[in-house]
């Protein structure tokens, strides 16, 4: 794995700047590294797709994920049909049992057409015996220079 790589040449490398210190203000960091979920595919550089974005962070109980990951996997077309999705991923590191949903809108009423379709068309979220735990949403508007837009 690249990262894996990346990671191991960084520690070697002699000029004391890896691991970076975290100074005196640092009071608690997360880490958390993300696999797609199968069938999400590669975005080919910058996106126009909105100016809000939604990351819905779901976690579930141990083992229900496995029961999650292919249902959504299988939804991912038609999702997407109705307004594409930045990307899913489900946690490989860090917060674990973890599925995160990065959805793009062209702005806050275009995001409540689609929930409404979607809704209506019951594409989404695809159904599953496993109900989250925990539930996390965050709403965010790209900076000037991001690639998704």
């Amino acid at each position: 794995m690249q990262r894996a790589d990346v990671r191991t040449a960084a520690l070697k490398d002699p000029s004391g700047k890896w691991p970076p210190q975290p100074g005196d203000e640092l009071l608690s960091q997360e880490n958390d590294i993300l696999l797609p979920v199968p069938g999400m595919t590669e975005m080919p550089g910058e996106q126009a797709w909105g100016s809000v974005y939604e990351l819905r962070m779901y976690t579930y109980a141990p083992g229900d994920l496995a029961k999650v990951t292919p249902a959504y996997a299988a939804a991912i077309a038609a999702r997407n049909a109705a307004y594409p999705m930045a990307g899913i991923f489900t946690s490989d590191l860090g917060n674990l049992n973890r599925l995160y949903q990065l959805a793009p809108y062209r702005d806050w009423a275009h995001r409540e057409a689609v929930r409404a379709e979607l809704r209506e068309k019951h594409l989404w979220p695809p159904a599953t015996d496993a109900r989250p735990v925990s539930q996390l949403v965050r709403h965010l508007v790209p900076a000037a220079f991001s690639p998704l837009h």
